[in-house]
Protein backbone atom coordinates (compact mmCIF):
# COMPACT_ATOMS: atom_id res chain seq x y z
CA UNK A 1 0.00 0.00 0.00
CA UNK A 2 1.17 3.32 -1.19
CA UNK A 3 1.84 6.16 1.74
CA UNK A 4 -0.25 9.30 0.93
CA UNK A 5 3.15 11.27 0.65
CA UNK A 6 4.15 8.88 -1.87
CA UNK A 7 0.49 8.45 -3.43
CA UNK A 8 0.94 12.70 -3.62
CA UNK A 9 4.17 12.95 -5.43
CA UNK A 10 2.79 10.29 -8.36
CA UNK A 11 0.26 12.23 -8.84
CA UNK A 12 1.97 15.36 -8.62
CA UNK A 13 4.20 13.86 -10.96
CA UNK A 14 1.37 12.85 -13.51
CA UNK A 15 -0.05 16.35 -13.23
CA UNK A 16 3.29 17.82 -14.03
CA UNK A 17 4.39 16.12 -17.25
CA UNK A 18 0.41 15.99 -18.56
CA UNK A 19 -0.49 19.66 -17.62
CA UNK A 20 2.53 21.56 -17.03
CA UNK A 21 4.32 19.25 -19.93
CA UNK A 22 5.47 20.42 -23.21
CA UNK A 23 3.16 19.42 -25.11
CA UNK A 24 0.27 19.68 -22.56
CA UNK A 25 -2.48 17.29 -22.50
CA UNK A 26 -6.05 18.83 -21.44
CA UNK A 27 -7.67 15.76 -20.44
CA UNK A 28 -5.75 15.26 -17.49
CA UNK A 29 -7.67 18.19 -15.86
CA UNK A 30 -10.82 15.92 -16.15
CA UNK A 31 -8.79 12.79 -14.67
CA UNK A 32 -7.21 14.30 -11.71
CA UNK A 33 -8.49 18.14 -11.04
CA UNK A 34 -11.79 18.47 -8.79
CA UNK A 35 -14.57 20.08 -11.02
CA UNK A 36 -13.78 23.23 -8.91
CA UNK A 37 -10.34 22.83 -8.79
CA UNK A 38 -9.18 26.30 -8.29
CA UNK A 39 -5.34 27.40 -10.24
CA UNK A 40 -4.44 30.50 -8.69
CA UNK A 41 -1.47 32.47 -11.33
CA UNK A 42 -0.01 35.23 -9.06
CA UNK A 43 -0.24 38.17 -11.79
CA UNK A 44 -4.58 37.07 -12.80
CA UNK A 45 -7.19 36.50 -11.16
CA UNK A 46 -7.56 32.63 -10.37
CA UNK A 47 -9.47 30.48 -12.51
CA UNK A 48 -11.96 27.91 -10.69
CA UNK A 49 -13.51 24.58 -12.42
CA UNK A 50 -12.23 22.96 -14.93
CA UNK A 51 -13.12 24.27 -18.48
CA UNK A 52 -11.85 27.89 -16.86
CA UNK A 53 -8.45 26.36 -15.90
CA UNK A 54 -8.24 24.52 -19.68
CA UNK A 55 -9.12 27.54 -21.05
CA UNK A 56 -6.48 29.83 -19.07
CA UNK A 57 -4.03 27.08 -20.03
CA UNK A 58 -4.65 27.17 -23.79
CA UNK A 59 -4.12 30.89 -23.70
CA UNK A 60 -1.05 30.61 -21.28
CA UNK A 61 0.38 28.06 -23.87
CA UNK A 62 0.07 29.85 -26.91
CA UNK A 63 1.73 32.97 -25.27
CA UNK A 64 4.09 31.02 -23.83
CA UNK A 65 5.16 28.11 -26.33
CA UNK A 66 8.38 26.95 -24.56
CA UNK A 67 6.81 26.74 -20.95
CA UNK A 68 7.37 23.39 -19.58
CA UNK A 69 7.72 22.38 -16.01
CA UNK A 70 10.15 20.19 -14.38
CA UNK A 71 10.20 18.29 -10.80
CA UNK A 72 12.50 19.95 -8.47
CA UNK A 73 15.76 18.29 -7.77
CA UNK A 74 14.13 16.65 -4.54
CA UNK A 75 9.88 16.86 -4.94
CA UNK A 76 8.67 17.37 -1.73
CA UNK A 77 5.05 16.13 -0.43
CA UNK A 78 4.15 16.62 3.32
CA UNK A 79 0.51 16.34 3.78
CA UNK A 80 -1.12 17.76 1.30
CA UNK A 81 1.28 19.55 -0.76
CA UNK A 82 4.17 18.80 -3.47
CA UNK A 83 6.01 21.39 -4.89
CA UNK A 84 7.56 21.24 -8.55
CA UNK A 85 9.36 24.31 -10.30
CA UNK A 86 9.61 25.24 -14.03
CA UNK A 87 12.32 27.06 -16.41
CA UNK A 88 12.01 30.74 -17.53
CA UNK A 89 9.57 30.75 -20.41
CA UNK A 90 10.03 33.38 -23.23
CA UNK A 91 6.57 35.15 -24.39
CA UNK A 92 6.66 34.59 -28.40
CA UNK A 93 2.68 34.82 -28.47
CA UNK A 94 0.06 37.05 -28.50
CA UNK A 95 -0.34 39.43 -26.32
CA UNK A 96 -1.26 38.20 -22.78
CA UNK A 97 -3.49 41.21 -21.37
CA UNK A 98 -5.81 39.80 -18.45
CA UNK A 99 -2.90 40.21 -15.53
CA UNK A 100 -3.85 42.40 -12.53
CA UNK A 101 -1.09 44.96 -13.23
CA UNK A 102 0.15 45.98 -16.86
CA UNK A 103 0.15 43.58 -19.89
CA UNK A 104 2.44 41.72 -22.03
CA UNK A 105 1.96 43.15 -26.21
CA UNK A 106 2.50 40.08 -28.84
CA UNK A 107 5.52 38.29 -28.86
CA UNK A 108 7.26 41.04 -26.07
CA UNK A 109 10.83 38.35 -25.87
CA UNK A 110 9.70 38.94 -22.36
CA UNK A 111 10.99 35.75 -20.07
CA UNK A 112 8.77 34.48 -16.84
CA UNK A 113 10.18 31.72 -14.32
CA UNK A 114 7.03 30.20 -12.92
CA UNK A 115 6.73 27.90 -9.88
CA UNK A 116 4.26 25.88 -8.94
CA UNK A 117 2.69 24.09 -5.87
CA UNK A 118 0.13 21.31 -5.92
CA UNK A 119 -2.78 21.11 -2.99
CA UNK A 120 -4.60 17.99 -1.78
CA UNK A 121 -7.72 18.04 -0.43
Amino acid sequence: MMSKERENKAIAVRWLEDFWGNPWNPKIVDELAAPDVLLQFLLRRPCRGREEVKKFMVGLREAFRDLEFHAASELVAEGTTSLVSAKAAVHTGPAFIDFFVGFLPANSGRKMQLRAGLFFG
